[in-house]
């Protein structure tokens, strides 16, 4: 039987209106209103009313029909609403909303009572009963916070934290509620303490200050972990979520700026510069530099740098010379290095530093030792007496001479691989000789030569021939023959026992040549050159030095470099007889050996015999090339 009643509806602050099922945000307090007719008079409902709601999703229920007692509240004044109020979060929040996919739909009635009557609404036109409906939206949520999961965040500097407000994305709110406030965790660990901030206003962020979370762990967490809203709305997370942070910065990589591939002034200052990268963007907090002088055999510290400065004036004089490496690490805010940069190669123009000298023992022949940088060769000197350069890294040397006793100037130099030498350091040795006995010298004259003999009185492992102060050669033997002086010199012995001496008597002795004579150094047989043709033999010599020059920017003109070695070439001139064509064909094997020639007036050259040239006719006119080289007669008491 139709029912006499007739009902107006209050929409229950549901959104929008007009075409389409309305929306109601279930996270507030929801307000449902009937004005019931009986006729032509409206009565008034008393005690309770009963609410019935059932869920869907897509026809399907996911909710079964759920009953609630409310109140009753009627207006006064025409028409009389009756109302009763839902509690806020009593229907389910559609995540997904509302759309083509279909969202969560409410169907609900309303039984009132309390005047002597029982209606259900809501009522259609004529009075008979409908089905109520409305979707639901998901409440205010925070999303889009960061730093994200995963992030580093530096627990020596401030860190801001930031979260957003999400509102239902299908239907808008006609004006979306400000946050009111906010409760912000932190905690190291799922078992760590839970630590709280409050988080006033609408603003959607919080600034945590440096040193608040531990250092180096992995293991950081924090969230948003309850947010009211302006209108009372309340959202709260998940007991379980939580966003994972570290504290652990990540490594850095240093890169090369500058100088790479370029040409830098030893004796002044130069900047290094380079980049610190890293993921995290945090600040170096120090900075290694190393330099390689052995193409990255082995490695020096060239600085260090403390903090952030990502260059380093290097002063003069701390780079040896010569091609070099560099390379760059940095550390990141955990002090941690990253790895090494590729090397850069430079080359530096700089003078080697000075060697140190080591402690020499006061013997007459004293080794003289020292440490060094950058070494490629070196020079020795005793009382001013040099070794001439000797090439290699040895870092030992024997002085050649014996010295007398008493105080004594010794030195060392080194060259660098661009030829620069360093300065010379010196040490002064007061040297104290035990002679071990005697030795009588006697010299006479020979052919193209001098013989010395003498007698010794005592015990000696060996005896030292010096010409004109100078070793020129060793035996152990009481007598020697002198092949290579020519005219009248000096001569002694010295006789050697360990580390101590005996010197002899001094004699004087002519090496005399009646004719120009050469012979292999290896082996003295003299060829006599006796004659040139229609005019007297030539001697004639050329000799030069080496310049460099080498241009730098800045400079408007070139620096020069001068060879220290000088390039000497002779010319001799001479004619052979038919009868001599023996001698001829000895002086022609000799080509490109090293030789010795001497003549009557003096004359004495040794090096390599380069070339030969000339005519022949009934005689042979010859012209000889000889190119002076460092050969020595006696080499003893080279490095040890």
């Amino acid at each position: 039987m139709a029912s006499t009643y007739r009902a107006e509806m209050s929409a229950p602050q549901i959104y929008p209106t007009g075409g389409m099922i309305g929306v109601l945000d279930q996270a507030k307090p929801s307000i449902f209103a009937a004005a019931i007719r009986q006729g032509d008079s409206y009565v008034r409902p008393s005690g309770n009313a009963t609410f019935y709601f059932t869920v869907y999703r897509g026809g399907e229920v996911i909710q079964a029909e759920r009953s609630l007692s409310l109140p009753v509240t009627t207006s006064e004044g025409t028409p009389p609403w009756s109302a009763v109020t839902v509690p806020a979060n009593t229907f389910p929040a559609d995540d997904d909303g509302w759309g083509a996919g279909g969202g969560l739909i409410v169907h609900y009635r309303i039984t009132y009572s309390g005047w002597g009557g029982v209606v259900t609404v809501p009522l259609d036109d004529s009075g008979s009963l409908q089905i109520g409906y409305f979707g639901t939206i998901k409440p205010p949520r925070t999303v889009g916070m960061t730093p994200e999961s995963g992030a580093f965040v530096d627990d020596k500097a401030a860190n801001t934290f930031r979260w957003n407000i999400e509102y239902n994305k299908d239907y808008t709110v006609s004006t979306p509620v400000a946050q009111a406030s906010a409760v912000f965790q932190w905690r190291n660990g799922s078992s760590g303490t839970v630590n709280s901030v409050n988080v006033s206003g609408s603003g959607q962020s919080a600034v945590i200050p440096a040193n608040t979370f531990p250092a180096s762990t992995a293991a950081l967490q924090w969230r948003i972990s309850r947010v009211t809203m302006a209108d009372g709305a309340v959202w709260e997370a998940d007991a379980d979520f939580w966003i994972n942070l570290t504290t652990i910065d990540s490594l850095s990589t240093a890169q090369i700026v500058s100088p790479s591939g370029a040409y830098l002034t030893g004796n002044e200052e130069n900047t290094f510069s380079w980049e610190h990268v890293i993921a995290t963007g945090t600040a170096q907090t120090r900075a290694d530099l190393q330099y390689s002088a052995d193409a990255g055999e082995s490695w020096e510290s060239l600085a260090a740098v403390t903090g952030a400065a990502q260059s380093v004036i290097i002063p003069a004089d701390t780079l040896p010379g010569g091609a070099l490496l560099w390379r760059v690490r940095t550390c990141n805010s955990d002090g941690t290095a990253g790895e090494w940069s590729d090397p850069a190669p430079i080359v530096v123009y700089a003078a080697p530093p000075a060697p140190a000298l080591l402690p020499v023992d006061p013997v007459p022949r004293p080794v003289l030792r020292w440490q060094s940088a950058g070494q490629q060769a070196f020079e020795v000197r005793a009382d001013g007496v040099s070794s001439g350069a000797v090439f290699g890294t040895a870092k030992k040397y024997r002085i050649t001479c014996w010295l007398t006793d008493g105080a004594h100037t010794l030195g060392v130099r080194v060259q660098s691989s661009l030829g620069l030498w360093s300065e010379w350091s010196e040490v002064m040795v007061t040297v104290s000789n035990v002679p071990p006995g005697t030795v009588a010298l006697t010299a006479r004259g020979v052919e193209n030569g001098a013989r010395l003999s003498w007698k010794a009185a005592g015990s000696f492992d060996t005896y030292l021939i010096y010409r004109d102060g100078e070793a020129v050669g060793e035996t152990g033997a009481d007598s020697w023959t002198d092949w290579f002086s020519n005219g009248r010199h000096r001569y002694e012995v010295r006789g050697v026992s360990g580390e101590y001496y005996a010197l002899s008597n001094e004699v004087w002795e002519w090496s005399v040549c009646r004719c120009g004579v050469l012979s292999a150094v290896d082996g003295i047989d003299w060829i006599l050159l006796r004659l040139r043709r229609s005019r007297p033999p030539v001697v004639s010599t050329e000799s030069g030095r080496q310049v460099r020059l080498r241009y730098f920017s800045g400079r408007s003109r070139p620096v020069a470099e001068i060879s220290a070695f000088t390039d000497r070439v002779h010319t001799l001139e001479y004619s052979f007889r038919p009868e001599e064509r023996g001698e001829l064909e000895r002086l022609m094997a000799l080509e490109g050996r090293t030789v010795i020639y001497k003549n009557q007036h003096g004359v004495r050259l040794i090096g390599v015999l380069s070339g030969l040239s000339g005519q022949q006719d009934w005689a042979a006119d010859l012209r000889l090339t000889i190119t002076e080289t460092d050969w020595r007669e006696y080499d003893g008491g080279r490095a040890v």
